[in-house]
Formats: structure tokens, sequence, C-alpha cells
């Protein structure tokens, strides 16, 4: 007995010796500076894109480990991945049946620059669907593929690898416009999905989200299902300003160019703390945002971005505008120092770089303000408006002001059309012109005392009323 119990002995230290030499030597191996040349020129071929990393080991226990994984462009400055580790994962048993069985591809502290164009470009029509295009790699039969194109891939090399599990941790995604500025930016990202049957089903979450520079999401989160190259983000939720946001997401990677929809809904967004946010458009309004946003188009020039919403602010005013406050001054309106408004509401068409405005409603106890028109580029505004007044304040407007109001046909209203262009961030309007009209005649009058007083004794004063 004591014989065997050494011969035992023996041949497990021999094979755990042969195990460690086996270990060491692979890591000898791929860490020499040939081999790494050739993993990092076989990823490369795998992504269409440069790769470099600073380190690779491996271990039974963790597969192998690259960090400091960098991805960028020939001749461009900008990193498009930046990767603090990567581990891949994988089960070799099935090698000599032509399949590799990547348990595990996980990417940690990731940070991504990715251009709005940057799928199409990079790989063309020939690439198959899913997060990274699922090339073969040439000298290594190195997973390549992240899920979306189903359960899996051919190799070069005749290799079908399947991936049963993805993640990615503390993950930071920039969305980038044609000019390198970040439309869109992704904090805090986690994403992770595993495979099940023919599909992927996960989950995603992000610490933020900013939007431009006008809107901050917190705890975004959603389920994840990817089939046969379609993503989708089912449902949606995030807080925004006091508020609630929901929606989904379906992104067709299938085929270039990659198709989308996105659908939200916003409710109990407090104005007061989204309105500093809007380049100074909405500083002095407050109230209760509700909003919906349909939005369908595709990556890549020449696939305008399409879709249409809606916004309406329940409890709605405006206070200490200083154009309204002289409005009221000239005017002696007192309810324009503080505009409470009974509803205000938009309607509005995406078309690429133009949202088109079909109406804007803005509508008080006894006036009215309705706009329409465009916004071009988030940059430019272009509206046309009518301001409507009811007798009660066509009564309290001093005569030398009245006769630029126009009577609406109805007996009971005025009504006077104004302007509003130029930037977005300070629009300017030709409404207190309109109002004051021809100002030599005005200031001729009130200095020259011939102002005519109209006879208010004659007219019935009736009730205030809605428009």
């Amino acid at each position: 007995m004591k014989f065997f119990g050494r011969v035992a002995l023996w041949v497990l230290g021999s094979t755990g010796v042969l195990l460690a030499s086996g270990w060491l030597a692979s890591n000898l191996y791929i860490q020499s500076p040939g081999a790494h040349q050739k993993i990092c020129a076989a990823l490369s071929r795998s992504i269409g894109l440069p790769l470099s990393f600073f380190r690779i080991s491996y271990a039974p226990w963790s597969g192998l480990v690259l960090t400091d994984v960098l991805v960028q462009e020939p001749g461009d400055p900008r990193v498009l991945l930046r990767a603090a580790q990567l581990r891949i994962r994988c089960s070799y048993l099935q090698i000599f049946r032509h399949e590799l069985l990547v348990k595990q591809l996980a990417l940690q502290q990731v940070n991504l620059n990715l251009p709005a164009a940057f799928a199409v470009e990079a790989h063309g029509p020939s690439s198959a669907a899913g997060p990274l295009p699922p090339h073969a790699a040439a000298d290594l039969s190195l997973p390549a593929a992240a899920p979306g194109n189903g359960s899996r891939s051919r190799f070069r090399r005749s290799f079908l690898i399947q991936i049963q599990r993805f993640k990615l941790t503390d993950g930071t995604v920039n969305l980038l416009s044609r000019d390198g500025v970040p439309v869109a930016t992704l904090r805090g990202l986690g994403f992770s999905v595993h495979l099940e049957g023919s599909r992927y089903l996960g989950k995603l979450q992000a610490d933020g989200v900013t939007l431009g520079n006008s809107l901050d999401l917190e705890d975004l989160a959603s389920p994840v299902q990817i089939t046969d190259g379609r993503l989708a983000l089912s449902s949606i939720e995030a807080r925004v300003y006091s508020g609630q946001v929901s929606g989904n997401l379906l992104v067709d990677l299938s085929t270039p160019p990659y198709s989308y929809r996105l659908a939200l809904q916003a409710s109990g967004v407090n104005v007061s703390d989204l309105a500093p946010h809007l380049n100074e458009l909405m500083d002095r309004a407050h109230g209760t945002l509700q909003a919906s946003l349909d939005l369908r188009g595709a990556t890549g020039e020449g696939n305008p971005m399409q879709g249409s919403g809606q916004l309406q602010i329940d409890s709605c005013y405006l206070d200490q505008y200083p154009l309204l406050q002289e409005i009221g001054r000239w005017t002696q309106v007192d309810e324009l120092q503080r505009l409470q408004l009974d509803r205000a509401a938009a309607q509005f068409h995406v078309n690429g770089p133009v949202v088109a405005f079909e109406s804007i409603n803005l509508v008080s106890k006894n006036c009215q303000v309705a706009l329409h028109g465009v916004i071009d580029a988030a940059q430019h505004v272009d509206l046309t408006g009518r301001l409507t007044i009811n007798q009660f304040l066509s009564q309290k407007i001093p005569n030398e002001l009245e006769e630029n109001f126009i009577p609406n046909g109805d007996d009971h209203s005025r009504i006077l059309d104004f302007k509003v262009v130029g930037p977005v961030s300070h629009p300017q309007t030709d409404l207190f012109d309109r109002i004051i009209g021809n100002k030599k005649k005005l200031f001729r009058r009130l200095l020259g005392g011939e102002r005519h007083d109209k006879p208010r004794e004659a007219l019935p004063r009736p009730a205030p009323s809605d428009l």
C-alpha cells in the first residue's frame, strides 16, 4: 500500500510539474516579441482595425488576459477603443472538431469613441452583425466576434466560433459628430449577455447619459435581447430632472447601413431644472414637462434621421422676461409680468438636422401665442408667430398701441403677427417693435398732446374669457 501511495504521489507531483511547466512555457511563448506581434496582427485582421496591447498572459482559470488594449485608426490621433483588460476564456476540447467555444469574453474599464458612420466606413457590407465584426483570426484560433449574429461564426480556416457570454464593465461610450464633438455620452456602462438557444439575453445599465450639452439621464437600465443580428432594448428606464423616461430601441445590425428605431416617453420632468441646460431659451419657464419622441434612421451618409414628437408643460408660467416686462409696461397689461399659462404644447417633426414645429401654443386666460417654423441643425431659429388678445386686454391697451393690432374677425379679439429668428441660444423677436409700431408717430402723440383716448365708456365691458 505504501508503494502504491508513493507511486500515486509521484504521478500527481509529476503531473503538477508538467502542468506548471506547460503553463510557464505557454506564457513565455505568448509573451515573446514574435508571438506578441502575431497575436496583435491576428486580432487586428479580425476587427479590421489596428489593435495593440501592452501585455498578455494565460492561466487555466482566467484564460487569455490582455492588458492596456488599444484600437486606433491609422493616421487618426483619436483612440477608438481603450480597455484596461480583455479576458478570453475558452474551452479547447472542440478544436479538433474545428470548433472553438468561448465561455466568456470580457472587457473592463472601456473607453469607446464611436463616430456615427464608424460601422459602415470601417467594415463595409461584408461585415456580419454584432457589436464587433466576427471576422476570422488568420494565424491564431482566437475569438474575434462578439454576440449579435446568432450563436456561431465561421473562421477563414473552417473554424466555428461560439461565444457563450459577453460582458463589459465600467465603460464610457462617446458618440462623436463629424467634427469630433460628443453628441452623446454613456458613463459607468455595464453590458452583459449570455447565449440561450439561438439568441442572447442580458441587461444594460449606465450611471448616466448626456445628450449634447442639454440633457442628462441617470440610472439608465434595460433588458437586452440579440436575435439574428437585431439588438433590442425592450424596456428602457431612466431618471431625468425629477422625472422619468421610458421607451425602447431596436437596431438592425445584420446589414449596413444599420437601421434603428427609438421611442421615448418622458413624464414629470421639472422644467426649472431642465431650463438651465437649454442655452437660456427657457431659463424663466416653470412647470412639469410631458413629452414623447419617435425617431428612426440608419448610420452613415445619406440616411437622415426622421421622426416626430410632442411636448406639453402642465402648470406652466413664465416670469420676469425683460421683453414681457417692457411690453407689459407699454400696454399696461399687468399679467405679462408673470404669464400664467393654461396650456403650453408643441408638435414637431424631425428631418435630419432640421426640426420643423407644426405648432407651438402658449395659451393664458386672456391671450394666446401661436408659433410655427423650424430650428436648423440645433443652431438657428426661424419661427413665425401670432399674438391674439381678447377684448378684455384690448380695452386696457392705450389707443396709440391698439391700432397696431388687427381685428380678428370674431368681434372680440385682435391679432398681431411677429417673427422669432437668430441663434438658439439668443433668439431675437420683432414683437416689441410690432406692438409699438411707428415710434416717431407714437412719440409725437405722447409728447405733443396728440393722444386721443377712445370712448371706453361707450363699449360694454365683457367679463374675462378664454380664447
